[in-house]
């Protein structure tokens, strides 16, 4: 079973490839494209219950007298997580080469 994903936030690295005529017909340099591959079990995840994620709200007027005029109100949220490789041997990161 396969499962391809795909994001934008994957590493680039402008101008890093080699240089050759054919891009564009001006001699550039091609940029580099990384893909990672996992296998089965190549890594884990924590799945905390009860207080895994906690949502924290302060109302108008809650932090006192440093808010005077009470126009002040806060929203966050924390979350515990931990991923953890299991087997170097079960990923690998392919590096291409790639000019628009």
């Amino acid at each position: 079973q396969i499962r391809f994903v795909t994001s934008t936030q994957t590493k680039i690295w402008t101008g890093a490839g080699a240089a050759t005529t054919s891009i564009k017909n001006t001699g550039g340099v091609a940029d580099v494209y990384a893909t990672l591959i996992f296998g089965t079990d190549a890594y884990g995840v924590t799945e905390i219950r009860g207080n895994g994620v906690k949502t924290i709200i302060k109302d108008f007027g809650s932090s006192g007298t440093a808010d005077p005029l009470e126009q002040r109100a806060t929203a966050a949220w924390k979350a515990w997580y931990v991923a953890e490789i299991l087997n170097d041997a079960f990923m690998v990161r392919v590096e291409s080469g790639a000019s628009l």
